[in-house]
């Protein structure tokens, strides 16, 4: 069969590679990492942890969301910080976009206010990359990053709320939440497995947690400090195994667990095991 005096397989392959361009564009839109910056806190953000190896390299935009002009993410960028001015005292959402972005931050960037999404970016790192940005006040994560990297949120004291990946399997880094003062409630997906040491230590206004079925391991001194910790379940029907101190300084002296549950004895980590999920 012919069509306008072309074969028809031509047709067919020109459609499916149609498709693929308007897939492929749909989504690099889903890759791009937004946060948004309060410049009346201060006029510039320093991205940073710009870290690649030789085999590596970016191939990106950062679009500041002030109209001014794209900073192109090209090559191989080791150690490099790029600074940026905002002209005026404004609220701007910052886009960063790439095929490929190995690992980008704001460490310390104070008018980091919030998250609004990760998507596809293609992170291969999160080590310590919002940490200390004390108003970040939200954080929604993507289900495509590799997981919630060492002190990645540390320190970020106006952090009220996280939205973790629900769907890939996941780690919580060591001190990924540390020091995060202003949470009040967690609740750890399904998806995690490993809980890394210190990940919440020192949230002291953390009231209530739940740790979900799917977590194998807590690591040392997970909730130390968490001195107003009132509420823990943990979901998991085998008890996950436990490091040094992980519910040190709690003020819960019970752990709420499922019934039939194996593995948590009459006492788990010096709180009395109740079965009654």
């Amino acid at each position: 069969m012919r069509c306008n005096g072309l074969p028809a397989t031509f047709g067919i392959l020109f459609n499916m590679k149609l498709s693929s361009i308007i897939a492929s564009r749909h989504r690099d839109t889903r890759q791009d990492l937004l946060f948004t910056v309060d410049a009346s806190i201060n006029t510039t953000l320093t991205i940073t942890n710009l870290t690649t190896s030789s085999s590596e390299s970016y191939s990106g935009l950062i679009n500041w969301g002030d109209g001014s002009a794209d900073t192109p993410l090209t090559g191989v960028l080791t150690g490099s910080t790029i600074p940026h001015t905002f002209a005026s005292t404004g609220t701007f959402q910052v886009r960063v976009s790439g095929a490929y972005v190995p690992f980008i931050g704001a460490d310390a960037q104070t008018n980091v206010v919030s998250i609004e999404s990760f998507g596809n970016i293609g992170l291969v790192g999160t080590n310590t990359m919002f940490r200390d940005c004390t108003n970040l006040v939200s954080a929604r994560t993507g289900n495509n990053i590799p997981t919630i990297g060492i002190s990645m949120f540390n320190g970020c004291t106006s952090l009220t709320s996280i939205n973790l990946p629900s769907s890939s399997t996941m780690s919580l880094g060591t001190a990924a939440i540390r020091g995060c003062t202003s949470l009040t409630s967690f609740v750890i997906s399904n998806n995690f497995v490993g809980i890394g040491g210190s990940a919440f230590e020192n949230c002291s206004n953390l009231a209530s947690v739940t740790i979900g079925s799917g977590v194998s391991s807590l690591g040392s001194y997970v909730f130390r400090g968490c001195t107003s910790l009132g509420s823990i379940s943990c979901l998991a029907t085998t008890a996950p195994t436990l490091g040094t101190s992980v519910f040190g300084t709690v003020t819960a002296t019970t752990i709420d667990v499922p019934v039939g549950a194996t593995g948590y004895s009459s006492t788990y980590g010096g709180l009395t095991v109740n079965y009654v999920l």
